[in-house]
């Protein structure tokens, strides 16, 4: 549904469904103003991951078809946008022990080609999160459930040439707990992620990440709210 604003007041437009069927757990990103592709844990299709161009035209809708571009079972879907006709998507591999994953998604018009799929991290990633620094880099940040205590802030960095993915090595931001985490570009070498720090009574917190190539720095933590923090958003 489009949602134009205009000062303080929202005008709803359409529903439109582009899915039919179910999705349990999704993530969307405009690739121009005019054009937004989603990627989700397609349900009915056993939890595939499905992707979909939406285009916009005034406030209607128009979907293409929906493509599986994980023919895997998937988890902690996430879709970043690289250009105007490039994305990538990551998420848990349900064919290869829930392990991070990445793939490249290129658009032409509304069809969707799928890239070969690179794994960044050996373990399940928990609340995944991407943002790009650069049409060529991405920083993902999620919890680590490989580590102990389990879910300690892991960041990565995921270099893109054309369909290619290179994956750099995980870095803990946190040695505690992290969960919800969300990650944001602050410029083409640093970014910030946010997340609830199991460590210190699940307060709010955040770290800047400095990036230098595909290494990364985090800086000190800090805690932003001394309240416990609730659900995020990271999908």
């Amino acid at each position: 549904c489009i949602l134009d604003v205009s000062v303080s007041t929202v005008t709803a437009g359409t529903s439109v469904v582009f899915e039919p069927g179910y999705d349990d757990g999704h993530s969307a990103t405009a690739l121009s103003s005019t054009k937004v592709i989603t990627f989700c844990k397609d349900n009915p299709a056993g939890n595939l991951g499905t992707a979909c161009v939406l285009d916009v035209s005034g406030s209607t809708i128009t979907a293409g078809t929906p493509k599986v571009v994980s023919p895997a079972y998937i988890n902690e879907p996430q879709v970043v946008t690289l250009t105007s006709t490039k994305a990538l998507i990551g998420y848990s591999d349900g064919n290869n022990s829930g392990y991070g994953t990445a793939r490249i998604l290129d658009v032409s018009g509304t069809t969707i080609t799928e890239g070969t799929a690179v794994a960044f991290e050996s373990a399940i990633p928990v609340d995944l999160s991407g943002a790009a620094l650069t049409s060529t880099k991405v920083i993902v940040a999620y919890g680590d459930n490989s580590t102990s205590p389990s879910k300690q802030g892991t960041a990565c960095i995921l270099d893109v040439s054309v369909s290619t993915i290179t994956a750099g090595t995980p870095v803990l931001f946190n040695t505690a707990d992290s969960t919800n985490a969300i990650v944001s570009t602050l410029a083409s070498n640093k970014a910030l992620v946010t997340y609830k720090d199991g460590g210190n009574s699940g307060y709010s917190t955040y770290s800047v990440l400095d990036v230098s190539g595909s290494a990364i720095t985090p800086a000190t933590s800090v805690m932003y709210d001394t309240a416990v923090a609730g659900t995020g958003d990271s999908e």
